[in-house]
């Protein structure tokens, strides 16, 4: 549990991952969140509270776990995918 604490933290802690603009409450997050969604939860509100706890901010953390604000996806880099 503590290793996922510590990567899912990572995770989120990235920019290329996970923006919070508190102005617009809007969340802008990894496509992954998108393609693996149901894991995270049965709605988008669900789904924010879920990741809430791991969010770099607690500005951030306190919007999720409100289960509102608005959602983006950030594109996803498939240059990893190229390495050799």
């Amino acid at each position: 549990d503590a290793q996922l604490t510590l990567n899912a933290e990572s995770f989120f802690a990235d920019p290329s991952k996970f923006r919070y603009d508190a102005s617009h409450q809007a969340f802008s997050l990894s496509p992954i969140l998108d393609w693996f969604g149901e894991d995270f939860g049965s709605s988008e509100a669900i789904r924010l509270q879920t990741i809430a706890p791991w969010l770099p901010t607690p500005e951030a953390q306190q919007a999720a776990a409100s289960g509102r604000g608005a959602i983006t996806f950030l594109d996803y880099d498939w240059g990893l995918n190229d390495q050799k």
